[in-house]
């Protein structure tokens, strides 16, 4: 009896660890993750954000992949649990949110579960007509996945020069 109770505990462990991994996930401020996007990058177009009325504007900007040799990194962005886009190699999205306290998050796209959940996220206080810039990059560690909020005088200046992403959801 003891084996068998023994049995049934370890098999469902990977139960217990992608729960627990994904409820960490969304308390980040992640979306689903196995939500994936399709993104297409502008080079060409470099919109500086302007927020809406009594709305906020979150700008992710990514430094990764440079000239891209082989495929690029996808980064998917997340708002209080709910994914917003994605961004392809070294490029930049933005998404307008309501004032108040968020959680932004940040996650590699890939059908690797390792991958998949390797997260950064932050928390920021919008208030209404501001725009929030976030790098996401690998700055201390090659392995890890860092966001960082920028300037709000120093983030025109990093995305004169990025491509755009758009992003729509892949269906499943």
């Amino acid at each position: 009896m003891t084996k068998i109770i023994l049995a049934v505990f370890l098999l469902a462990l990977p139960a217990f660890a992608q729960d627990s991994g994904s409820a960490a996930l969304a308390a980040a401020g992640c979306g689903a993750p196995n939500t994936e996007f399709n993104v297409k990058v502008n080079k060409k177009h470099h919109p500086i954000p302007e927020p809406e009325p009594g709305k906020a504007t979150i700008v992710i900007l990514s430094e990764f992949g440079g000239l891209c040799i082989g495929p690029c990194l996808t980064i998917r962005a997340g708002i209080d649990g709910t994914w917003a886009g994605a961004v392809l190699g070294p490029s930049y999205m933005f998404f307008t949110i309501p004032p108040g306290d968020h959680r932004v998050c940040v996650a590699y796209q890939s059908r690797l579960k390792g991958r998949s959940e390797t997260a950064a996220a932050a928390t920021v206080t919008a208030q209404a007509g501001n725009v929030y810039y976030f790098r996401v990059g690998s700055f201390h560690d090659s392995s890890t996945l860092a966001l960082q909020l920028v300037d709000s005088a120093e983030g025109p200046l990093l995305i004169k020069s990025a491509a755009l992403s758009t992003s729509t959801p892949k269906k499943p």
